[in-house]
């Protein structure tokens, strides 16, 4: 059930979830649907191979970026190909073993990865954009079970999306939305090194927002603004319903 502005909405965002859907539901997603390798949730302009919003259950090779770049549109799930289709497409319905092995996309993306086949389920968007999980395993082909399961789910994933709320302003301690969500997972113990691979973002980036909070706090440590964060409450007017993308 998705959670409304009660106890447990607030509990989300204790451990980092104004997102849209949080790290441990991707995992679980994962788990059901045998992607062994990988399993995530992206937002980003029509087209982009490395979008500005992506949460992934695999740390994120700092090479990745330019390599989505460079040859990710090869594949035949990518959202210039498949933006618009509401089943689950995977690079087995469309490639062959030897047919893939040939592309760049398969050299210098997937097999460093170790995924052999890479599975997406996109959601409705708004024009111009791109909404889709993604689930990479190790062995090529999904099963139709794993397929027909994501097909029953999607309604609810849709509909979870279009009902997300996030804060129009920053929630609590005058902190932008990233900056929350970074604090957050510092009051879970989490490096900076472990928080880049979660968010998908560069360590020096995690380390400049955290000079910012810090600055923005009144703090010298980064347990002062754990402290902080653990000991605020987000109000209950700070969230509206909104079917944009977070920052």
């Amino acid at each position: 059930m998705w959670p409304s502005r009660s106890s447990s909405s607030r509990r989300s965002a204790r451990t980092g979830r104004w997102i849209p859907f949080p790290l441990d539901m991707l995992e679980r997603l994962g788990a059901l649907v045998g992607a062994d390798v990988a399993t995530g949730y992206c937002e980003g302009p029509l087209g982009d191979s490395f979008g500005p919003y992506e949460l992934g259950t695999r740390p994120a090779p700092p090479w990745l970026p330019e390599a989505l770049a460079g040859c990710g549109p090869e594949d035949p799930t990518h959202n210039i190909h498949r933006n618009m289709v509401a089943y689950p497409v995977a690079i087995s319905d469309f490639l062959t073993p030897r047919a893939f092995a040939r592309l760049a996309v398969y050299h210098e993306i997937c097999r460093p990865l170790g995924a052999a086949d890479s599975m997406r389920l996109y959601l409705p968007s708004p024009s111009g954009r791109a909404r889709f999980f993604f689930f990479d395993r190790s062995s090529r082909g999904f099963e139709l079970r794993s397929r027909t399961l994501l097909q029953l789910l999607r309604p609810h994933l849709v509909r979870a999306r279009d009902h997300w709320r996030y804060p129009l302003e920053p929630p609590r301690l005058g902190l932008t939305r990233r900056q929350l969500e970074i604090l957050s997972w510092v009051s879970r113990g989490l490096s900076n090194d472990e928080i880049a691979q979660r968010l998908w973002i560069s360590e020096h980036t995690v380390r400049k927002h955290l000079e910012n909070i810090n600055h923005r706090l009144g703090v010298h440590s980064r347990v002062a603004a754990a402290v902080a964060f653990v000991t605020s409450e987000p109000s209950e007017d700070e969230v509206v319903l909104d079917a944009t993308m977070p920052e």
